[in-house]
């Protein structure tokens, strides 16, 4: 990818805008994740302005659940729910919205989002592969997300909306029929929302790495695994056609597998090989690139420690300008960067301790804590991958401090490129 990513990224920008004599018009977007607080840190949603860096604000509703009782039965939405949820709208400021929610969530999105109540999310309640259609509260509950989304589009006025965080993972953990019942689901509540907002654009957002349908445990070249999932990747983008869609939304971090370690890893058609196969135009829905080394424990009790991504500075710079490329010859009118800031401190995705119950860290005791209790939900991944996989992609690093050069480049395509508005 070349030594100065920010000087090549200035480059692309004004030949393709060149070359066919208009700039591009998609939005940059970014959301406000992160693990905050001193003694105790946990992640969620932060409400922080954002104008600074997006023209255009990622609400990752992933956090604070769904009130399907409140709902589904007609009751009192749970009064400090709606205020979490009126602080992240009024972060959003005047810049339109890329609202993300969450029908599925947990462990592979296997089970149905989190319900929620005045103290918070309930993890305990939600249903692993709900089936929509055989489940007797599957009408209800389908009914209960419909107004929830409802809701959720009055308060936000949403430009675009994610009505279904990751959806094909939920394939990936259940069964064929839990599948088809969850892509009726989905079509209903795409064509409710429709009704009411005929000119919202609306879609499910989509994994890409696992529509390729790759071995994780494939270390062989890039163009070796990929060869050898040719047929996996043709099942899962077939299955993929009862679902309703304004946008081939993908959601992307090509790093997750051990055969794309370096930007320059990736094929030419890693994204058209599941374009073409969809016919709606590309909205990348989340990326990023570690900016460090992200390191864990591959058993959380005897080690050892083990490299999951060689991330670098210079490889962030370079996985953006090979993923505005790809924005850009796709035609795509968004482009969501996860997120603004490091979802922790520097060093912590790269530090790990084969000592079992311990953790490294090098910090404050309330980080060290917080890995190593995700650390202890699950040997490997999800858990202590789960929270470092996501930790260092920032824009700006935790602190808030823009990271470069990946900052620079950024600044670099918002002065290049035109708006949409």
């Amino acid at each position: 990818m070349g030594s100065k990513p920010s000087l090549l990224l200035a480059l692309l920008l004004t030949t393709a805008a060149c070359g066919r004599g208009e700039p591009r018009t998609f939005h940059l977007a970014s959301s406000n994740v992160q693990a905050t607080g001193d003694a105790h840190p946990s992640v969620g949603m932060v409400a922080r302005d954002l104008s600074e860096d997006v023209d255009a604000v990622a609400i990752h509703q992933d956090f604070l659940g769904v009130p399907w009782n409140s709902f589904g039965d007609g009751v009192e939405l749970p009064g400090g729910w709606v205020q979490a949820i009126d602080e992240q709208v009024a972060s959003a400021g005047e810049a339109p919205v890329f609202l993300s929610l969450a029908l599925v969530g947990g462990e592979g999105r296997a089970y149905l989002a989190d319900a929620a109540t005045t103290a918070g999310p309930v993890s305990e309640w939600s249903a692993l592969c709900f089936d929509f259609v055989r489940d007797p509260e599957g009408p209800r509950l389908r009914q209960a997300y419909i107004d929830y989304t409802l809701w959720m589009i009055e308060r936000f006025q949403p430009r675009w909306l994610d009505l279904g965080m990751e959806l094909n993972l939920y394939r990936e953990s259940c069964d064929e029929r839990t599948w088809e019942s969850l892509v009726l689901a989905e079509d209903a509540i795409y064509r409710a929302v429709k009704v009411r907002h005929p000119d919202l654009v609306v879609f499910p957002s989509l994994v890409a790495e696992t529509l390729h349908g790759l071995d994780p445990a494939c270390e062989d070249p890039a163009e070796v695994c990929f060869a050898a999932a040719a047929a996996a990747r043709e099942a899962n983008l077939t299955s993929l056609s009862g679902l309703k869609m304004d946008r081939l939304a993908l959601v992307t971090y090509p790093f997750d597998h051990p055969a794309l370690v370096d930007p320059a890893d990736l094929p030419a058609d890693y994204l058209s090989a599941i374009t073409s196969r969809v016919e709606a135009p590309l909205v990348i829905a989340a990326t990023g690139w570690p900016a460090e080394e992200i390191r864990y424990a591959l058993d959380a009790n005897t080690g050892p420690c083990v490299s999951h991504a060689r991330g670098s500075a210079e490889a962030q710079a370079a996985y953006l300008e090979w993923i505005v490329a790809e924005a850009d010859a796709h035609a795509s009118d968004l482009l969501t960067w996860w997120s603004n800031r490091d979802l922790l401190p520097g060093g912590l995705a790269g530090a790990c301790s084969t000592i079992p119950n311990e953790y490294d860290c090098g910090g404050e005791p309330g980080w060290c804590a917080l890995v190593a209790a995700s650390r202890n939900v699950v040997d490997g991944w999800p858990g202590e991958l789960a929270l470092k996989t996501r930790a260092n992609l920032g824009l700006r690093d935790h602190a808030g401090e823009p990271r470069e050069p990946l900052a620079k480049a950024w600044r670099q395509l918002q002065r290049r490129r035109l708006r949409a508005d």
